[in-house]
């Protein structure tokens, strides 16, 4: 009898042990793994996490490009001594053993392959997340569609002749279809097809200076940037490729990125892009007005992106392996998880107020209008006039003034981002909630990518603390210091408006006594 118990003890065990067992994991053992845009926000994140959790995978080839006089195995090097990268050293601690540097470039015919890392990849790779792009949206027209559609044209063309290919993914953007209020996961119409593509590069490269602001316009139409039109372009690529293929395609789409959620670090953040160059300027008390509406902003945390980009080829395998199309994934909060400016603001005033920036030059406080002329007056009266003091106490010192060149820098930045400011966009997510709903347990915990959890309140405070630490550069000792600073320039900014605000009754009552004599 004891020995029945024991084997229906030793089932149950079992049992539990094939339940908690993560369909993920299990997916990727012993598969290799091909991922372009590695060195990214995104593609790092990925880098890490698939390293940290699938022990079993066999190997990751990444791709890497020589960048400023940096060679792809420098940049390797470099790349893996990085603190990101501290919890899987703990872990995996031989994790480098896995990772395959593949040398080249999208801009590249073939992306730049060298023949034995082509015969590599044809030979070994089973999965293929095509990250890479360059995400500018001012970027030379020739180079956008060079890279992001030309590149992703030669990614597929490589992953046709991949012998064990199971599945692609292409990751766009949630805005590559911005001329649309409510972005369904579907396609819509390409703005070019390869011919134009073509074209327009010729154009370029043959036009003095390029094609001109006004020719692009035209050739754009709606569309904001020449980043969207790439990304929109290259999506339909992907969907006409899936159609003539045997295996799984997807694309994904998330929207703005920001710092992780929870893993490896809650709050890191690798680069100042999406919100964080503004949310810096209005930490250090740099940025007071911005032309803006209190309309939705969508944000999504890098590390739970990277847990869906993660899940997604493991989903497509195993529950869209008939589909003739690529399947599409949105990821984003509009929808599912909205959070709108001023909430973001009165967060950010909050958590800044708490553990306030060493770095600030000026109390840090912010008015948004969409009343084109009310912001120039601020724009002059909150920026420009404070810079132009501030260039002049920099030469009576005998250094570089720098406010002035600097305030003009920042208009021009969010002149590039204002389209993406003032728009209201509903990003629906019903094929990537499937996904969510169809993780195990374990798979749910393990590769967290639910945003319907996520707590805007404590992210809003892991996302300025991160910022602070890894962007400023400051550790968090250095707060009772930075309190100091920031009682200080508060009280200074207290006195500043009460003197502006006597000296303007007294300007306004001189005025009226003058047109009543």
């Amino acid at each position: 009898m004891d020995e029945v118990y024991k084997r229906i003890n030793d089932d149950t065990e079992m049992l539990d042990t094939c339940t908690d067992a993560s369909e993920i994991e299990q997916f990727y053992a012993g598969q290799c793994v091909f991922l372009t845009g590695s060195t990214g926000f995104i593609g790092k994140s990925v880098v890490e996490k698939l390293l940290r959790t699938c022990a079993n995978l066999k190997k990751l080839y990444i791709l890497v490009r020589a960048k400023k006089g940096s060679s792809p195995t420098e940049r390797l090097k470099k790349y893996l001594k990085d603190d990101f990268f501290n919890e899987l050293r703990k872990t995996v601690p031989d994790f480098e053993k896995k990772i395959v540097l593949i040398e080249g470039d999208l801009s590249e015919n073939g992306i730049g392959l060298s023949i034995i890392d082509r015969h590599s990849l044809i030979e070994e790779v089973n999965i293929v997340v095509h990250n890479a792009a360059n995400v500018k949206f001012d970027i030379k027209v020739e180079l956008a569609l060079r890279i992001n559609v030309l590149g992703t044209q030669s990614v597929l063309d490589l992953v046709s002749q991949c012998k064990n290919i199971k599945a692609f993914v292409y990751v766009s953007t949630a805005y590559s279809n911005c001329i649309y209020t409510d972005i369904e996961e579907k396609f819509y119409p390409s703005p070019a097809d390869l011919k134009m593509v073509n074209d327009m590069i010729k154009a370029d490269l043959e036009t003095p200076n390029g094609i001109n602001k006004a020719a692009l316009k035209m050739l754009l139409g709606d569309i904001p940037n020449i980043y969207v039109f790439s990304k929109a372009t290259a999506e339909n690529f992907v969907k006409d490729y899936s159609k003539k293929v045997n295996f799984p395609c997807a694309v994904f789409r998330p929207s703005i990125v920001a710092s992780t959620y929870k893993e490896p670090v809650a709050g890191w953040c690798g680069n100042l892009n999406g919100p964080a160059a503004g949310i810096i300027g209005y930490a250090l008390g740099i940025i007071h007005t911005v032309f803006m509406t209190d309309s939705p902003i969508d944000l999504v945390p890098v590390d739970m992106c990277a847990n869906a980009l993660i899940a997604i080829p493991w989903y497509i395998v195993d529950n869209k392996k008939e589909e003739k199309t690529a399947s599409v994934f949105n990821y984003g909060t509009s929808v599912t998880n909205p959070i709108n400016v001023k909430a973001c603001i009165n967060w950010g005033y909050t958590h800044g107020s708490e553990n306030p920036s060493i770095k600030m030059v000026w109390d840090c406080f912010i008015i948004t209008t969409s009343n084109y002329w009310l912001w120039l007056f601020l724009e002059i009266f909150l920026h420009f006039i404070p810079a132009i003091i501030a260039d002049v106490v920099l030469l009576t010192r005998g250094k570089k003034p720098m406010a002035v060149n600097g305030y003009f820098k920042i208009v021009r930045y969010f002149g590039i981002v204002r389209y993406f400011l003032n728009g209201i966009w509903r990003i629906h997510v019903t094929e990537m909630q499937k996904l969510w709903d169809r993780l195990k347990p374990h798979d749910k915990k393990k590769f967290h990518c639910d945003l319907r959890e996520i707590d805007w309140m404590y992210f809003s405070s892991l996302y300025w603390n991160g910022l602070r630490v890894y962007i400023l550069k400051e550790p968090m000792d250095t707060v009772p210091i930075a309190r100091k600073r920031f009682a200080r320039l508060r009280l200074y900014n207290k006195i500043l408006f009460i003197f502006l605000s006597l000296l303007l009754i007294y300007t306004l009552n001189r005025f009226i006594r003058y047109i009543c004599i």
